[in-house]
């Protein structure tokens, strides 16, 4: 199961008590490592998850 790697976010993690957010859906990982490499970029790129754009 997908976990968010985000400090503080618990979704997709074993806490019992997580907040279900409409709307959010969790992913893998691609294997492929160019698509995986342009991933982690976005990810730093990101200040905040809601900015994260895979997109682009």
């Amino acid at each position: 199961m997908p976990v968010c790697v985000y400090e503080g976010c618990f979704s997709g993690s074993k806490r019992q008590d997580k907040e279900q957010i409409p709307g959010v859906h969790m992913h893998k990982f691609p294997k492929n490592p160019e698509l995986r490499n342009k991933w982690f970029q976005q990810i730093q790129k990101g200040t905040s998850i809601k900015f994260v754009n895979f997109e682009k």
